[in-house]
C-alpha cells in the first residue's frame, strides 16, 4: 500500500522500512525515522510498537510541515522534539491517534 501525506500543496511519500532508517545529515547514525526534504518522502521503521511508530510518524512530519512553512522551529532537535512530544502527547489525550493508524 503507497501511503503519501499532503503538506500544504506538497506531496510528501510515506515509506514503512524494515530497518532502523539512515538519515542524510548523518550517515553514521540509524533514527526510528527520516524526513527526506529534498525528495519528498518520509522513511519509518515500521517494526516500532504502535505508540513509537505514530510519535516517530508526527515528528517526521512536523519537518515537512517545517520545511514546507519555511520556518525554523526544527533547527533545534532538542527543542523541537519537546514540542512535538508535547503535541503528541495532545493528540493521544484527545483521542486523534486513529490518524496515525495503518
Amino acid at each position: 500500500m503507497n501511503k503519501q501525506i499532503n503538506v500544504f500543496g506538497t506531496i510528501y511519500k510515506i515509506n514503512l522500512k524494515n530497518t532502523m532508517v539512515e538519515t542524510s545529515i548523518d550517515n553514521d547514525e540509524e533514527d526510528e525515522g527520516a524526513c527526506e526534504i529534498r525528495e519528498k518522502y518520509i522513511n519509518i521503521f515500521k517494526g516500532l510498537k504502535e505508540a513509537s511508530f505514530s510519535k516517530t510518524a508526527l515528528h517526521e512530519i512536523g519537518h515537512a510541515i517545517c520545511a514546507e512553512y519555511n520556518c525554523d522551529l526544527d533547527k533545534d532537535e532538542k527543542m523541537y522534539d519537546t514540542f512535538m512530544s508535547g503535541l503528541y502527547d495532545t493528540v493521544m489525550r484527545n483521542k486523534l491517534q486513529y490518524l496515525f493508524k495503518e
